[in-house]
């Protein structure tokens, strides 16, 4: 219900997002926004809705990410965990329960890895878009993806054309919503901040 209201109040913008710049136009413009973005920091808030069971989970703390595949989120709610991607793998240190989990990287459910801001969103053809809220909301089109998602939907500042908000649908139906807030482009963080040693009394789950 709550995409089918989204959907319509798009459409009914439709006509002042043409009067504007076409979705095409305004993608080419993030496109120059990136292009010598080599990094980006970020807080965030992330919902996410499980198909199968209906409930869905909001999450809220601090997101990295480096050019080519590396990215760094500490979540601090609902609970203390740290999520690292170090090109190969996917870590989950999950603090409370003294565990930590590896995942192969074409092989993690974290969408972030693959729909970084830093390469396939800003690399991807434009579906369609619309004007809602004061910012632009472009619906793109990742064919080689389409085994992973139904849509993808990328919230742009109208101002900046910084990307502020990711969509995601994928294939069974559940659902991912994350919030930019704070984003600065190009703040340089070091390498060591995307690797991850299991720390001493931390039990590791290898799931290769």
């Amino acid at each position: 219900m709550r995409n089918a209201a989204l959907a319509a109040a798009c459409f009914l913008l439709a006509a002042s997002f043409g009067a504007a710049q076409e979705p095409a136009e305004v993608m080419a413009k993030v496109r120059e926004a990136y292009r010598d973005v080599a990094d980006f920091r970020a807080d965030f808030v992330q919902i996410t809705c499980d198909a199968a069971s209906g409930t869905c989970t909001k999450f809220e703390g601090r997101l990295e990410a480096k050019r080519p595949n590396l990215l760094r989120m500490e979540v601090k709610k609902p609970e203390n965990q740290l999520i690292i991607c170090d090109g190969q793998s996917l870590w989950v240190h999950l603090v409370k329960d003294k565990q930590a989990v590896r995942v192969p990287l074409d092989r993690t459910s974290n969408f972030l890895v693959w729909l970084s801001p830093l390469n396939k969103l800003i690399s991807a053809k434009v579906r369609n878009g619309c004007l809602a809220n004061g910012d632009y909301q472009i619906w793109l089109d990742l064919p080689e993806m389409n085994d992973l998602f139904k849509e993808v939907k990328i919230l742009v500042n109208r101002q900046s054309y910084i990307i502020t908000g990711l969509d995601v649908t994928d294939v069974n139906d559940n659902t991912a919503e994350y919030r930019f807030i704070g984003t600065k482009l190009n703040a340089k963080p070091k390498d060591d901040r995307f690797k991850f040693t299991v720390p001493k009394g931390v039990s590791l789950i290898n799931t290769e």
